[in-house]
């Protein structure tokens, strides 16, 4: 049964994944802006990345990870978290939740149950553990890398969703979508939501990135402790997308008519990023609901509001590093 869930002078480059028989990108034309690397292919770009950590902190400016095809041999979680260099925290109320990590039984039970239904498949979550520290930027720019989507892209659409807050003193806080029904608030014998921080009442979604834990009832309570947690999680759903692994959801009767497969099919990167970025919020496929939101993402990928102010010296925290 499928539910409907609410809620960019270049060269090149030519990278060789690990195994290509685990990859449909043989060589493939990495673009980058002068001095920043756009893109990372495979476990056999440790030596490159490492290469240009040197580099990051330089005139020539810092690593950037960009979006990488469906499909693609991603990097792993220390290749990651080697090649970003730490910077302060711009978001005091965050830093307990930058700092949390779930415990091995909360991840395998996760495990069991990381998505609602069989589509996409629960093995597209298991590389999702949150196991990373530091500030808000570092853990949105790991949780881009990690899952192949353009640091930028992800940096918006998490200030689109939360401007860039996980949490705060308050149990609810970091908490979205209320609703007053008990009957949007309880799935089955899942009943954590109902009455958490909002009496006869809950919030659906949680966290920097809100995903909305009515239907993904598998990472709570992570989601709202975590922020690695629940960057990664969105970073793995928006893979699964990009993947083509919702063509189940997409095939139902209750999502007709959409163009997910043929886009999925075209290989059109941009329409396919962009596709599953709006999907994250209205659960269909450029609909009237999603595309609002997808412009307003790219409106603040535009303006990157994260980088305006002097709030806890925010453009000189920026400035510095770029």
């Amino acid at each position: 049964m499928a539910l409907i869930r609410v809620k960019g002078g270049l060269k090149h480059i030519a990278i060789q994944p690990a195994d290509p028989s685990k990859s449909s990108m043989k060589h493939r034309a990495v673009k980058y802006p002068p001095g920043r690397l756009l893109a990372v292919v495979g476990a056999s770009a440790v030596a490159l990345i490492l290469a240009w950590k040197g580099a990051a902190n330089t005139a020539a400016g810092a690593l950037h990870f960009s979006t990488m095809p469906p499909h693609a041999a991603l990097p792993s979680d220390k290749t990651c978290a080697a090649a970003i260099s730490p910077t302060p925290e711009t978001i005091p109320a965050n830093i307990p939740f930058n700092r949390t990590m779930p415990t091995a039984a909360m991840l395998a039970s996760f495990y069991r149950h990381p998505v609602f239904g069989s589509d996409p498949p629960a093995s597209d979550f298991f590389r999702v553990d949150g196991h990373y520290t530091g500030s808000t930027d570092m853990i949105l720019r790991w949780a881009a890398c990690k899952w192949g989507i353009d640091e930028d892209v992800f940096r918006a659409q998490a200030w689109t969703e939360s401007k860039w807050r996980q949490g705060g003193p308050r149990p609810g806080d970091g908490g979205g979508d209320q609703r007053f029904s008990r009957s949007e608030c309880v799935q089955g014998d899942f009943t954590a939501l109902w009455g958490y921080a909002c009496p006869n009442c809950c919030y659906q979604s949680w966290g920097i990135m809100q995903t909305k834990v009515y239907y993904e009832w598998g990472t709570w309570p992570m989601i709202k402790d975590s922020t690695a947690f629940n960057a990664d999680y969105r970073g793995a759903d928006q893979r699964a997308c990009m993947n083509g692994d919702y063509s189940e959801y997409f095939a139902s009767t209750q999502q007709q008519p959409n163009t997910y497969a043929a886009d999925i099919a075209s290989g059109d990167l941009d329409r396919i990023l962009w596709g599953c970025i709006g999907m994250h919020f209205s659960g269909g496929w450029y609909t009237a609901t999603s595309l609002p939101y997808i412009r307003e993402v790219k409106g603040n990928l535009r303006t990157r509001p994260w980088l305006r102010g002097d709030e806890s010296g925010v453009r000189r925290i920026f400035d510095s590093i770029r």
